[in-house]
C-alpha cells in the first residue's frame, strides 16, 4: 500500500522555482525518513475551478510507501511551503504506470497504398484518385453528356 500525495503548485512561481520547490520537498521527505518509491515532475494544467484568484497550477505526485506517521510528516512538509495551492493525500494499493499511446487508425494497410499528401491537396490529384477508384473524371462526363445532348438534339 502507498500514500500518493498530489500537490498544485501556484503558476505565479517561477518554472525553474518550482522544480527547486520539489526537489527540495523530496529532499526532505527523504531526511525525515520517508520511503519515496515514485515522483512526477510538476507540469502546468489549466484547473477545472479558479482556487482564488489562480485558474493554472503546476501539478506534481508523490508516492509514499505506507508507514505509521507518514501523513504527518506529508502534511508538516507541505505546510510549510506557501507556494502550494492545495494538496491532497490518498491511499492507493499499487503504483499506476504510464498509459501507453493508442494505434492510430490506418485509412490505408500499406504506406505504398497512401497518395502522398501533397497529392491530396491539388483538383488534379483528387480526380486521377477518383478515376483510380473506378469513377470518371470531369472531361469524361462533359465528353459523355455532350454526346448525350447531341443525339436528343438530332431526331
Amino acid at each position: 500500500m502507498f500514500y500518493e500525495t498530489t500537490l498544485l503548485i501556484s503558476h505565479d512561481v517561477e518554472q525553474s522555482k518550482v522544480f527547486d520547490v520539489w526537489t527540495e520537498m523530496i529532499q526532505k521527505a527523504k531526511e525525515t525518513g520517508l520511503s519515496i518509491q515514485k515522483d512526477t515532475k510538476p507540469y502546468m494544467r489549466t484547473l477545472a475551478y479558479p482556487i482564488g484568484k489562480y485558474r493554472k497550477a503546476y501539478v506534481a505526485t508523490l508516492y509514499v510507501e505506507k508507514t505509521e506517521g507518514a501523513v504527518a510528516k506529508i502534511k508538516e512538509l507541505i505546510g510549510e511551503r506557501e507556494e502550494i495551492l492545495r494538496h491532497l493525500t490518498t491511499i492507493v494499493s499499487h503504483i499506476p504506470q504510464p498509459r501507453q499511446m493508442a494505434r492510430p487508425v490506418l485509412k490505408y494497410r500499406d504506406a505504398q497504398e497512401a497518395p502522398p499528401r501533397h497529392a491530396l491537396t491539388t483538383r488534379e490529384a483528387s480526380e486521377k484518385e477518383k478515376s483510380a477508384r473506378g469513377h470518371a473524371t470531369l472531361e469524361e462526363v462533359d465528353k459523355k453528356l455532350q454526346e448525350i445532348l447531341d443525339d436528343k438534339i438530332s431526331f
